[in-house]
């Protein structure tokens, strides 16, 4: 817990943006551990709708795309949600170098 609260506290957007754009984790906790850190709610809030974004897109694309018309559909689902991810490593790797 003390890694996150140091990664937190040195840049909340970028962790809390971080955090949402990686293809796993659990967004419940996430909420609760940034405001048992202390994250402040405009960083949280703007890092979450633009975390949450590209998932949202990715899910309404694959459901969209379970019809037989769908191939396009999942296969931008696919990239979106490849892209989301490596910026989100981007993301972590950055704050890495930063704290070192």
């Amino acid at each position: 817990m003390a890694r996150l609260d140091a990664l937190v506290g040195r840049e909340p957007f970028a962790a809390v943006l971080m955090l949402r754009l990686m293809p796993v984790g659990s967004a419940l906790l996430l909420s609760l551990a940034s405001g048992m850190l202390g994250v402040r709610i405009v960083p949280f809030m703007f890092a979450t709708l633009l975390g949450s974004l590209p998932q949202t897109v990715v899910f309404v694309l694959v459901g969209a795309g379970t019809r037989l018309d769908g191939g396009l559909r999942i296969g931008i689902a696919t990239v979106l949600f490849g892209l989301s991810a490596l910026v989100g490593l981007w993301l972590m790797r950055r704050m890495r170098n930063r704290a070192v």
